[in-house]
């Protein structure tokens, strides 16, 4: 997943400071939390990518019945 995903890790950091987090803690958890995000979510590239190897799946179980049904 190459497409940036738009997780401001600086107003993290500012909520959970507000909330009690020290500068470190909010930091680490704001760095954790993305990269989660980042290994985790589909991108729309992703999402494509399988849509078209699902296409192309359909396609040759459509052509796989198609030569049975003439040879059988």
């Amino acid at each position: 997943m190459t497409e940036a995903l738009a997780f401001d890790t600086h107003q993290f950091v500012k909520i959970l400071m507000d909330k009690g987090f020290s500068e470190g803690q909010a930091e680490a958890l704001a760095t954790a939390q993305a990269t989660v995000l980042d290994k985790n979510l589909a991108t729309k590239r992703d999402i494509e990518a399988i849509r078209l190897e699902i296409e192309k799946v359909r396609t040759e179980v459509q052509r796989i019945k198609a030569r049975s049904v003439l040879s059988g």
